[in-house]
């Protein structure tokens, strides 16, 4: 696998989705593989293993990630002329 073919299509079944480019769909599995861990930790109160940095910017960039992926789904045409409002929460 090159770069290159991280812009070839793949067909994903998330709704809405339909073909969008293989990078798209493997670093939703990384940030998604991410953010369990980081979850898995807190909520073991575990302070290691330390992850690496690398680990943390994933999971930090996921949120961009999921917020890009749900406008995949979004249907413009749809919501024309109704109010919308995306609420994230973040808890600890």
């Amino acid at each position: 696998m090159t770069d290159a073919s991280m812009d070839n299509p793949i067909f994903t079944p998330l709704v809405g989705c339909d073909w969008i480019a293989t990078g798209m769909i493997l670093g939703g599995g990384i940030s998604l593989s991410g953010s369990h861990s980081m979850e898995l930790r807190m909520r073991l109160e575990r302070e290691e293993p330390i992850e690496s940095p690398i680990c943390t910017h994933t999971s930090l960039t996921s949120l961009g990630f999921y917020n890009g992926l749900s406008l995949l789904s979004f249907d413009p045409k749809s919501a024309a002329g109704k109010d919308l409002v995306t609420v994230m929460e973040f808890t600890d």
